[in-house]
């Protein structure tokens, strides 16, 4: 599998939202939902209308580790997001749904083509679906600092697994320690 990156730049982030919105609603919807909860694709793409509607907290089994998370949907941004778009669709429907079939969500490999076509818009490499999910951890590390608030969000079992999930590397924190001034403090 490819390492995928994440999406380090916020004014990015905004134009690639902006974009997928004006392209295409779900598109949006599903890129909304990687960078605001951190789930995986996997999880995400089977996520119904009624799963998602109403709600402040989305429980979920994530489908990799089995575990059962808690995932608050009631940010204010993505929150409204999915009252705009689940306001007129039956509750059965997939929240991610494709065109083809009766009610199928799109597959991975599709939405991997939308976040991929949608990065080379903003001339973005290495990205690819779990890029939204790295992005939620990139950012929530750099508002915060926490690489424990990092590790519940991304449900990781260890501190080890978030830090090499961050990138967060010799090479990384040698440069940190040769940058240190306490003058400038």
């Amino acid at each position: 599998m490819k390492r995928v990156e994440p999406i380090k730049d916020i004014e990015i982030v905004l134009a690639m939202c902006d974009y997928l919105k004006s392209q295409n609603e779900r598109n949006y919807i599903m890129f909304m939902m990687g960078l605001y909860t951190g789930l995986r694709i996997g999880d995400i793409l089977k996520l119904r209308i009624n799963d998602v509607r109403g709600v402040r907290i989305l429980k979920i089994r994530e489908q990799k580790t089995g575990n059962v998370r808690e995932i608050p949907l009631d940010n204010p941004e993505l929150s409204e997001a999915l009252k705009d778009y689940v306001s007129d669709k039956p509750g059965r429907l997939f929240l991610v749904k494709s065109r083809v079939g009766v009610n199928k969500p799109i597959g991975r490999q599709m939405a991997y083509n939308i976040i991929k076509a949608a990065a080379l818009k903003f001339k973005l490499k290495s990205i690819g679906t779990h890029s939204m999910r790295k992005t939620l951890a990139e950012h929530v590390y750099m508002d915060t600092g926490d690489l424990v608030v990092v590790q519940k969000i991304l449900n990781h079992y260890s501190l080890a697994e978030t830090i090499r999930y961050l990138g967060l590397n010799d090479q990384k924190t040698n440069g940190i320690l040769r940058n240190l001034s306490y003058k400038n403090i």
